[in-house]
């Protein structure tokens, strides 16, 4: 009978919280957002005030999955986020909230995000305020607009994989975050998630949620130096080995995670 109520206690406040994340980015589309375009007139203090009042929103969902014994975290070296600044971070990809989570540790997170959130009901304004960056812009404008987050003290956060991925899932990483890395003259913060029993997967719908609750680890590990690859002359070489050395990184790190 307990096992029963755990299940349909966390069904229910899965839903609940679907609600919430996405009237919450209203409310602060009408509320916060605008309050924050009367105080400050420079394009990059409101980016900047957005992006925090964000990471700030998102701890605050965090922690209501955590309160509601949705999920339970586990989180190792986290202190090493909160001291980025103007970097890449690359992460492995398996349930809906990995953003969610990163970002609400992270300060002034930026992030390449699905075209079709730009003009969401819910979502769109977010996104907007905050600076993010469509997936669907030509590739050198992509490029352009993430090198200019990063020079601008932002810390970009990108999924090489392209998409969620299941367990022992393997795809090859995309080279866009080497090619950035590369060219902006930052490091890599590499990133290892799990989440067992796995829930919010790709194509997974709200309810269905898993027999026992779940276990969220997010751990900082290695950061890769790109001045180690400055030797190799060709750009396309180097954003290669970069590529291939990250996801080896992460990818061992999570079979023995």
């Amino acid at each position: 009978m307990f096992k029963r109520l755990n299940y349909h206690w966390r069904q229910v406040f899965s839903g609940l919280g679907f609600i919430l994340f996405s009237l919450g980015g209203g409310l602060l589309v009408v509320t916060a957002f605008p309050l924050i375009r009367l105080v400050y007139r420079r394009p990059e203090r409101r980016i900047a005030a957005t992006r925090t009042v964000i990471h700030n929103t998102f701890r605050v969902f965090v922690y209501y999955l955590h309160a509601l014994r949705i999920l339970s975290f586990e989180m190792r070296n986290i202190e090493v986020l909160a001291a980025c600044d103007g970097v890449i971070v690359v992460s492995n990809h398996t349930t809906l909230i990995d953003v969610v989570v990163i970002m609400s540790l992270l300060p002034n997170a930026q992030c390449v995000v699905k075209h079709q959130l730009w003009n969401s009901m819910f979502l769109g304004g977010v996104v907007r305020a905050a600076g993010y960056v469509r997936n669907d812009e030509d590739a050198e404008v992509l490029i352009a607009n993430c090198l200019k987050g990063i020079k601008a003290g932002g810390n970009l956060i990108i999924f090489p994989e392209g998409t969620r991925t299941l367990p022992g899932e393997v795809r090859k990483y995309q080279r866009g975050f080497a090619n950035i890395a590369i060219q902006a003259d930052v490091d890599i913060q590499c990133l290892v998630l799990s989440c067992r029993p796995l829930m919010l997967w790709k194509g997974s719908r709200w309810h269905q949620v898993p027999d026992t609750r779940s276990h969220y680890i997010i751990e900082v590990v290695d950061r890769v130096k790109i001045d180690e690859f400055r030797h190799i002359e060709s750009q396309a070489m180097a954003a290669r080995r970069v590529t291939e050395h990250t996801q080896r990184l992460i990818t061992e790190r999570l079979a023995n995670a």
